[in-house]
């Protein structure tokens, strides 16, 4: 495959990749095209396209089915559309058929099926409009992706909000004060503790004179300390 030697560098024209077999076609198209601006990457043959399809990333791809040509070139879209790094590249189809009488999975493949022949002045109108509306449909997907990554982060920060809320919940209610277990006067809860591994929670003396209690948090009950 024929790749522009500057396709790397930032702010270039739109890259085509031509797929055609036939090289009288494809010198007649990438001369118009590139005369009007646009670099051409070429290849007549589908294996030479998709080895170098990956790190030429081109902005859209143009795919005669010719002659004998036709079945490997209805494998090669079908497997860049299969592909998630390279799915979201636009594809016309140049075919001698309409696409009523392509298969419908080639038809689905096809962003655009144009019956030849197709002057190249129609082709690269074609193509601009196809570009142009790709471009856009990929910067709604790309504000779409980062309305989804805030989403996920703004729940995330909702969870971890809620478990704070709850573990804050949850401190304060076991701090919180108990009846008393012999007249049921509030006891103020003070601190808690742990003697040989068994947690308690202390409490001031009762009031009412029944003595300074403890809550056994393991065993669940009132222990009289005096």
């Amino acid at each position: 495959m024929t790749i522009p030697t500057s396709a790397s560098t930032t702010g270039v024209p739109p890259i085509v990749l031509f797929v055609e077999p036939d090289r009288d076609t494809l010198d007649m198209y990438s001369t118009f095209f590139e005369m009007a601006g646009v670099w051409v990457a070429k290849s007549t043959t589908t294996d030479d396209a998709l080895a170098g399809l990956v790190d030429l990333r081109p902005d859209l791809v143009v795919a005669d089915i010719a002659g004998g040509a036709g079945l490997e070139v209805t494998d090669f879209v079908h497997t860049l559309k299969s592909r998630d790094d390279l799915h979201d590249i636009p594809v016309i189809m140049l075919s001698a058929q309409p696409a009523v009488v392509a298969s419908e999975s080639l038809r689905a493949d096809a962003d655009l099926w144009l019956v030849k022949p197709v002057l190249p002045n129609e082709l690269l109108t074609r193509v601009h409009e196809l570009m142009r509306a790709s471009s856009a449909l990929r910067d709604r997907s790309r504000a779409a992706l980062r309305k989804t990554a805030e989403l996920k982060d703004h729940s995330r920060r909702l969870m971890e909000r809620s478990q704070q809320l709850a573990e804050r919940f949850q401190l304060a209610r076991d701090q919180s004060a108990r009846p008393c277990p012999t007249c049921g006067h509030v006891l103020e809860w003070i601190e808690r503790g742990c003697i040989s591994g068994v947690e308690y929670d202390y409490y001031r003396w009762c009031a009412r004179g029944c003595g300074l209690h403890c809550y056994d948090l393991t065993a669940e009950k009132w222990v009289k300390l005096v």
